[in-house]
C-alpha cells in the first residue's frame, strides 16, 4: 500500500478512498512510546525525541491538520492519568526534566510549582523576578538603618540575590 500523497491504492480503486491522502496518522500512545524509555514504575522514562532549550521532552503531532507541540511530560499524564484539569501544571517528583513516568509525575499550581522549586533549591534564576530582588534590597537596607544583621546572614538571601556567598 502506498502512502504517497496522489497516488493510487494498489494502482486500482481499492477499499480506501480513490487518492491516498496520506499516511494514516498513529495513535497518539504508539507516537509516544516511539520517544519514551520506558521501565518500571520506580525508574526513570527518559525522554529520547526532541528536547526543548529548558531540557523538557517535547511531543509533536498532528491534531486537526495543524502541527502541535506539548512538553513530553504532559503528554504523559493525558495517556496514563487522564485530562490536566485548567490553572493546573504536571509537576516532577524527580526533578528529572527528560523524565516522563507517570509515577514521578503530580498535579500542581503555578505557585505550588515555584514553592517545590525553592524548596530543592532549583530556583536558581533571580533575575525572572526583578521584584523579589527590589523587595529584599529595602528589606536588607531597612535592617542594617536598625542595626541587624539577620537577612545579610541567611543563605536564602544569597540565593535570591544571586551571589555566591551563603
Amino acid at each position: 500500500m502506498s502512502h504517497t500523497r496522489g497516488m493510487w491504492y494498489g494502482g486500482r480503486r481499492g477499499p480506501m478512498s480513490k487518492i491516498c491522502r496520506g499516511p494514516v496518522p498513529l495513535p497518539r500512545l504508539v507516537l509516544f512510546e516511539r520517544h519514551a524509555e520506558k521501565r518500571d514504575d520506580t525508574d526513570h522514562w527518559m525522554w529520547h525525541g526532541a528536547l526543548s532549550p529548558t531540557g523538557y521532552g517535547y511531543f509533536n503531532q498532528r491534531i486537526n491538520g495543524k502541527q502541535k507541540g506539548m512538553h513530553a511530560h504532559r503528554v504523559a499524564w493525558e495517556l496514563f492519568r487522564g485530562e490536566i484539569p485548567v490553572g493546573l501544571q504536571v509537576l516532577h517528583r524527580c526533578d528529572v526534566r527528560a523524565c516522563v513516568n507517570p509515577s514521578h509525575l503530580f498535579l500542581g499550581t503555578q505557585s505550588e510549582n515555584m514553592q517545590d522549586a525553592i524548596s530543592k533549591n532549583r530556583w536558581t534564576s533571580p533575575w525572572l523576578l526583578p521584584h523579589l530582588r527590589q523587595r529584599m534590597i529595602r528589606r536588607l537596607k531597612a535592617e542594617f538603618r536598625n542595626g541587624s544583621r539577620r537577612l545579610l546572614q541567611d543563605p536564602e538571601t544569597g540565593r535570591i540575590l544571586g551571589t555566591k556567598r551563603t
